[in-house]
């Protein structure tokens, strides 16, 4: 399997499946390809991601909403940003454009999760 190759200044742009459209129009913006990447959805429900492409050293953004289904979409993005920082990407950055669990932020009674928080740090 063949690595693409970029230039040094280029920063590289993984689209999650919750984001593909909004992450293919990020890099026209940008006048960057979207990163060789793929996601399996395994039929028993797990997930499986995989960059195609060398980010060693580069700056990477992950594009990914997590909208319906929200759990998937969540999973997914932790798979991404651990996957790009195993691979030594310098920086890793998600990008969340609608983010689920946001309204989870305080804890409004006892023995609650604080749902967003948990997200966040994970």
């Amino acid at each position: 399997m063949r690595l693409r190759r970029r230039t040094a200044d280029q920063p590289v742009v993984v689209c999650g499946s919750g984001s593909r459209r909004l992450g293919a129009a990020i890099c026209a913006e940008l006048g960057v390809q979207p990163a060789v990447a793929e996601t399996v959805h395994f039929s028993e429900g797990t997930i499986f991601v995989r960059l195609l492409e060398n980010v060693r050293g580069r700056d990477v953004y992950v594009v990914q909403s997590t909208i319906y289904p929200a759990n998937d979409n969540v999973v997914e993005l932790l798979f991404w940003l651990d996957a790009c920082r195993r691979a030594s990407a310098a920086s890793v950055t998600a990008v969340v454009p609608y983010f689920s669990y946001g309204k989870g932020d305080k804890k409004d009674e006892p023995r609650v999760s604080i749902r967003a928080r948990v997200i966040a740090d994970a």
